[in-house]
Parts: structure tokens; sequence; C-alpha cells
């Protein structure tokens, strides 16, 4: 058996399976996927059916809370492998000072066709509810936007702590959050029976995700009351929730003159 640090063991396993599965996936930051199909991404960390997950102090805890503490901060990855697969993977603290190699990557979202500073694409969609949803009925209004799809694990990780920004703003008509998903009205309808999400949800629009040319999972967009892209940014950590409620504030202060000017 061999103990190696995790970001070695990813580069020995994650570029085969990506070839495999035919699509690219951030570890512990979001996915990306094509639009042709888009089959659910590998795990974010390398496995077999036997890995074990163990926290810091050497308890079984599950893949899913293994992850989420990966997300969190202040801990890394430390994985076993034998006879070349993943035999253990296990937490360990942080040092002061010390990077998590497997915190978010920076996306630079100034290199997207839609960055901040460009005008928000125009968009009338149905919701999962049924009520009809477009940019133009939201004039003068900050429109925070989420995109995501069911199988993409730091998209539903996040959810708990969007539901508490909408809370922060229900009541507020010059706020309104709006989900673009990629998968159909059926799967979500049954998604959120289990996972409560309280943005407006517009299913199966892949149309609205190429037009946002979004590719990377989750993002997060906010469009300022004058229709131009105010906020930009995808992947999920510790500060993502915290980095949007900023660009939501900065968003009605910036625009609160220009109320109307789309």
């Amino acid at each position: 058996m061999k103990t190696i640090p995790t970001t070695r063991l990813l580069s020995i396993l994650v570029l085969s399976l990506l070839v495999v599965a035919g699509i690219s996936s951030t570890i512990g930051a979001g996915y990306t996927a094509g639009f042709q199909g888009a089959p659910p991404p590998p795990p974010p960390l390398p496995s077999t059916s036997k890995t074990v997950f163990k926290d810091e102090s050497g308890k079984i805890i599950t893949s899913d809370e293994f992850m989420e503490y990966l997300m969190k901060g202040g801990y890394k990855a430390v994985s076993t492998l034998k006879d070349g697969q993943p035999e253990v993977h296990q937490l360990v603290k942080l040092k002061p000072g010390e990077k998590n190699p497997m915190s978010p990557r920076s996306f630079d979202a100034s290199k997207s066709k839609i960055a901040v500073g460009t005008r928000a694409p125009a968009f009338d969609a149905e919701t999962l509810d049924d009520k009809n949803v477009s940019l133009d009925d939201l004039k003068g209004k900050v429109v925070v936007m989420n995109f995501w799809f069911i199988a993409c694990k730091p998209c539903v990780m996040e959810m708990p702590e969007l539901n508490k920004t909408v809370a922060k703003y229900k009541g507020n008509p010059d706020v309104v959050f709006v989900s673009v998903a990629m998968d159909g009205k059926k799967e979500i309808s049954a998604f959120i029976k289990t996972h409560q999400f309280d943005y407006q949800i517009v299913p199966a629009a892949r149309k609205m995700l190429s037009s946002y040319d979004v590719n990377v999972f989750p993002t997060h967009l906010i469009i300022g009351r004058d229709g131009m892209i105010s906020y930009r940014a995808s992947g999920f950590g510790p500060s993502s929730v915290g980095n949007l409620e900023t660009g939501i504030r900065d968003a009605m202060r910036y625009t609160r003159s220009k109320k109307g000017a789309f």
C-alpha cells in the first residue's frame, strides 16, 4: 500500500476518468459538461465501490460527508492506494497558512462572452410551476440567476445556503431569484420533493444555458437594474454564497439611480 497526496492521485486517475466519460469535472468546485446529452459527471474524488472515506479521527463516513468537509474548507484529503486504486481517502486538517489543494478553482469569468459589464441576453421561459418569467418583465429589478443540474453535487450542496439568501430578500420586490436548470420538468419535480430550493426554477433550459455561455456548474449571475451583468462566478466553496450576497448588495446600490433603465 502506498499513501500519496490527493493532488498526485488526481493527476494519475482523473484524466482517464474524464476521457472515458467524455466530459470534464472541476474537482471540489463545480462541473463542466457538454450539452450533447450531458451525461452525469464522474465523482469529484476518484473512488471505487471499495474505497473507504474517513474523517480526521479515522472514523468511517460517507463520501457525501467527506466532500462536504472538503468544500467547507479547513481540510485536505490524503489517499492510500492499493493495486493502483484508491483504497482510503482520509481528511487531514490543514496547517496554518496551508492551501487546500481541493478548494474551488478560480474560473476566469471575464473570458466568458457574457461577462461582467455586458448586456444580459433576453429570455422568456416557463417555470416549474407553469408561470412565465422574462427579462422584459423584470425591468428595473436586480435579477439573481443560478445555473445548475441535478447530478452536480456542488450545485445541490449550496442550495440550503442559497435558500437563506432568498429568505433575506423575502418581501423585497426589487430582487428576483431565478434558477436555470439543465434537467427536465419531470426530473426536477421529483428532485425538489427531497431537496428544497426556493429560487424560481426554469427546467430544461439548455437554450438559456447556451445564451448565457454557461458550461461550468454551479454558475451565479446578477443582472443589475440597468440590464447589465454586474456579477458572475462559478464553482462552490466556503465564500461562494457570501460573495453572491455582496454582489446583490452592490447591484442594488450601484443601479439604484438607474431603475427601469433596461
